[in-house]
C-alpha cells in the first residue's frame, strides 16, 4: 500500500488505485449497523487498497459533550457510567465474547481518563474517544472475520498549522503507518495542530477527514455513506417532494456547503480540488440505490436550503480577507450575501458567529455585526430555471428583510421562520412541480 502514495514513482504500480469509504454515526449506531457496514466493506473490490473513515457511533459525540458540560464530578461520573453501559451493550452485540471483553476494558480505561483530561484542559481529547471507539470496534470486527485490518488514530498523521492543513508533513507521517494488504480504519473528525494538541474538524467533520485521507493516498474514489440515499433538491425530512439527483455540480455542492447544508461538511471538497478522485454520496441503509456523484461538469440543478438562525457580518473590502480562506481556516460555513465598493456582507449561521468574530479580532480585522437574527432561504438555480417571480410572490415582499441575487443563487432573509407548508410550496414552485403534482392527484 506504500505504492498507493508513491504510485507515480513506480511505473509498475501506476494502475494501483485506492478507495476511501466514510461511515457516519447513524451508519454505526448499533450492532446491526456495524455488521451492515462490515458487509459493505467486504463487497468492495479487494484488488484496490481500502481505507475506511469512521465517525463516533450513534449519539456518542453528544454523550461526550454532555459529560464535558456536567457541572460537577459527581454528575460527570454518573454520565460516564451511563455511556460505558451503553457502549458495553454495543460491543457485546458486535464482537465475539473474548474480543468484546478486551475492547470493553480499553474503552473503560479511555472513559476513566475523562476527568483527568478535563482538568488538564483537553476537552478535544475527550471528544476524540468517540471516533476511536468506532475504529477499534470495526477493526476488531474485521479481524474476527479473518480480514486483515488495522485501526489508525488520525492524530498520528493529520496535522494542521493555524487551521491550514499541512499536506506534505501529514503525508510523511502517514507513510510510517501504512500496512500492506490491510484495510485501514481511520478515525474521522479529529487531527492535531503542530504543537501536538488534539483539534476537531467540526460537525460532520469526518467527511472532511475522508477527503483529506483521499488526497494523501491519491485515492481514485471517495464514498460518503450516510442515512440518505442521495443529495436532494431539499431536505427530504421536511420537503415532501424533494428530488434526489444522480449527479450534482461541483460548484453547487461547494455553495451548499458554504450555506451550511448538512449533506457535506464546509471543507469536504477542498482537498479534492487538485486531484481526480470521484466523490459519491450513498446510503448505508440502502446500498442498492445509485446515490449522487459530485461531478465537475454536471448540469446545474435547483436546490432549496435554509439557515434557521443566521446573521450578517460586514467586512471592509480594503481588509486583506478572503471569505473562502476564512471558512477553510475556522471550519464553519460562510457565504457571501452581497457587496458594495466599500464592504462585503457575509451570511453566517448563529452557531458560528462567536468563532468568526474571535478569529477576525485576532487578525485585527474590523467587522460589524448586524444584531438581527434572520431565517435565511437560499435557492441555488439550475440553468435556464424559471419560477422566480412566483417564488417572490410566495415569500411576500413585506416579510423579506433583505434579498440578494446573482446568476447562481437567490437568498432571502426573513424576520420570522417560514412554515413548513409554505416552504414546501416554495420548493415545488421552484422545481416547477406544483402543476405536475396537481395533475397526478
Amino acid at each position: 500500500m506504500l505504492n498507493t502514495i508513491k504510485r507515480e514513482e513506480n511505473s509498475e504500480n501506476r494502475n494501483v488505485v485506492a478507495q476511501v469509504h466514510k461511515f457516519g454515526g447513524s451508519s454505526l449506531a448499533n450492532a446491526s449497523r456495524f455488521h451492515a457496514v462490515l458487509e459493505l466493506i467486504l463487497q468492495q473490490d479487494s484488488n484496490q487498497p481500502i481505507w475506511v473513515v469512521v465517525s463516533a457511533p450513534g449519539d456518542c459525540t453528544d454523550d461526550l459533550l454532555a459529560i464535558i458540560e456536567q457541572p460537577n464530578d459527581a454528575d460527570r461520573l454518573i454520565a460516564i457510567l451511563a455511556l460505558q453501559q451503553k457502549l458495553t451493550r454495543l460491543i457485546i452485540g458486535c464482537l465475539p465474547a473474548k474480543i468484546a471483553a478486551n475492547c470493553n476494558l480499553k474503552i473503560k480505561a479511555w472513559l476513566q481518563d475523562i476527568p483527568l483530561l478535563l482538568r488538564l484542559g483537553k476537552p478535544n481529547d475527550v471528544l476524540a474517544i468517540g471516533e476511536n471507539i468506532s475504529a477499534l470496534v470495526l477493526s476488531e470486527l474485521l479481524l474476527s472475520k479473518g480480514v486483515a485490518a488495522v485501526k489508525l488514530d488520525a492524530r498520528d498523521f493529520l496535522y494542521f498549522n493555524n487551521y491550514q492543513f499541512e499536506f506534505v508533513y501529514s503525508q510523511q507521517k502517514l507513510i510510517a503507518h501504512i500496512q500492506p494488504d490491510t484495510i485501514h480504519i481511520v478515525t474521522g473528525y479529529i487531527a492535531k495542530d503542530m504543537a501536538n494538541n488534539t483539534i476537531t474538524l467540526g460537525r460532520n467533520g469526518s467527511d472532511y477527514s475522508a477527503t483529506l485521507v483521499g488526497s494523501l493516498i491519491k485515492a481514485n474514489s471517495i464514498s460518503i455513506w450516510t442515512d440518505v440515499p442521495a443529495i436532494y433538491s431539499a431536505d427530504p425530512r421536511y420537503f415532501t417532494h424533494a428530488q434526489p439527483y444522480v449527479a450534482v455540480n461541483w460548484q453547487q455542492a461547494c455553495l451548499l456547503a458554504q450555506l451550511g447544508n448538512p449533506v457535506l461538511h464546509p471543507r469536504t471538497l477542498y482537498p479534492l480540488q487538485q486531484g481526480k478522485a470521484s466523490l459519491l454520496v450513498k446510503s448505508s441503509f440502502n446500498s442498492q440505490k445509485r446515490g449522487s456523484a459530485v461531478v465537475l461538469n454536471a448540469k446545474s440543478q435547483d436546490f432549496l436550503t435554509t439557515i434557521p438562525q443566521a446573521q450578517l457580518v460586514s467586512v471592509p473590502i480594503n481588509d486583506p480577507l478572503c471569505i473562502d480562506t476564512v471558512a477553510q481556516q475556522i471550519q464553519v460555513p460562510l457565504s457571501l450575501f452581497d457587496q458594495t465598493k466599500e464592504q462585503q456582507r457575509w451570511l453566517v449561521p448563529l452557531a458560528a458567529i462567536t468563532l468568526l468574530l474571535e478569529y477576525l479580532a485576532k487578525k485585527m480585522l474590523k467587522a460589524t455585526l448586524d444584531p438581527q437574527l434572520y431565517f435565511a432561504i437560499a435557492w441555488l438555480k439550475a440553468e435556464h430555471t424559471s419560477g422566480q417571480c412566483d417564488a417572490d410572490r410566495i415569500l411576500e415582499p413585506n416579510r423579506v428583510q433583505h434579498r440578494t441575487e446573482n446568476d447562481e443563487k437567490i437568498i432571502w432573509l426573513l424576520a420570522e421562520p417560514l412554515a413548513n407548508e409554505e416552504l414546501n410550496k416554495l420548493h415545488d414552485t421552484i422545481l416547477n412541480k406544483a402543476i405536475l403534482h396537481t395533475t397526478l392527484l
